[in-house]
């Protein structure tokens, strides 16, 4: 008997699953890989010309503190919820109702303070802005089609999971994943851990051919105000190995960084720049003439489209958490420096 026989056996007497390699079937290869879909297009028109959100694998953000993470996050979901995709959003800084409040104040363009305001009169059976009052079936609709498992009984990752398991959902989010446990096992550190989320996590979008889009904190020591890179995530090297995307988040309000003097007049076919300094200096004079912040999103990792180092400035509203693109006439794309 061979030795490859007698494995068979004992694994077998074992109850283990056991199957031999076989050869590929490049005709079936070749079919699968013609009728995999295609990825999932970005709210942001620009930033979708570069890369796609891809099915069956994780795409991660990264930001600094208060650089808007939970409002990239909050506008996907919205964008994803307008396409009729079931989503999970698993938030482990927001209460659901906070967040789904915050959807709503994204649709009617208004602060939350105001929003606050708006809905006691609504509950009175007062009059609300029109604004707010056409948002409201809007959310209404959304609800059907979002899930928002509070964090404080969703806590360890096998838990989400298996809660994505009953729903089935289009796309999974995770805001943010380091706030994200497991609890089968005990480890060694706390990158053990995180290697083990997101293992499951990868495993699960693989085997279920649906895109999850996580976001991550960058380390403490990383500088708050420049541009993140990818030795910026916490327990970095775990994260970027499971992602095929990586992408960071940049408000220039936080950075405090102000604009050149003049305001740009952009090209119809939009810019692709070179220098560093100089586009973000006319990207932020745009902003601040649009009475907007400058947000930039980097492309620091794509495994499937490239344009790595590239970056695209869209236009962030601070008080309602709005991202819009830039108007087509100043659509632009620069190159960044790492």
């Amino acid at each position: 008997m061979s030795v490859i026989s007698i494995k068979k056996e004992e694994l077998e007497t074992e109850g283990l699953y056991f199957k031999l390699p076989t050869e590929v079937n490049f005709d079936r290869m070749l079919n699968l890989f013609l009728n995999r879909p295609s990825g999932l297009d970005w709210p942001w028109q620009e930033l979708s010309k570069l890369t796609k959100i891809d099915i069956g694998s994780i795409t991660t953000m990264i930001a600094g503190t208060s650089h808007g993470k939970t409002a990239v996050a909050i506008s996907l979901a919205l964008d994803f919820l307008r396409q009729g995709k079931k989503v999970l959003f698993w938030s482990g800084e927001m209460p659901p109702e906070i967040l789904t409040m915050r959807m709503l104040g994204i649709l009617a363009g208004v602060s939350m303070p105001k929003l606050n305001r708006e809905l006691q009169n609504y509950r009175a059976g007062m009059p609300v802005m029109p604004d707010i009052y056409h948002a409201l079936p809007i959310i209404r609709d959304f609800c059907e089609r979002l899930y928002l498992p509070p964090a404080w009984e969703y806590r360890e990752c096998e838990q989400l999971l298996v809660l994505a398991e009953d729903i089935i959902p289009d796309v999974i989010i995770v805001d943010y994943i380091q706030q994200l446990r497991i609890g089968r096992a005990k480890y060694r550190s706390r990158d053990e851990e995180i290697e083990a989320v997101m293992d499951e996590l990868n495993l699960h979008a693989i085997s279920k051919n649906i895109p999850i889009v996580n976001f991550a904190q960058i380390n403490r020591e990383a500088k708050n105000t420049e541009t993140p890179n990818l030795t910026c995530i916490r327990h970095s090297a775990t994260i970027e190995q499971y992602s095929a995307n990586v992408i960071g988040i940049w408000n220039a309000s936080m950075a405090r960084h102000k604009g050149s003097t003049s305001i740009p007049s952009a090209p119809a076919d939009g810019w692709y720049w070179q220098d560093n300094a100089d586009a973000t200096n006319q990207a932020a004079a745009f902003a601040e003439a649009e009475e907007k912040t400058l947000m930039e999103l980097a492309i620091l990792k794509s495994r499937y489209h490239g344009n790595v180092g590239k970056a695209v400035p869209l236009l962030f509203s601070g008080d309602t958490g709005g991202i819009e693109d830039f108007p087509e006439s100043a659509a632009t794309v620069r190159v960044v420096e790492f």
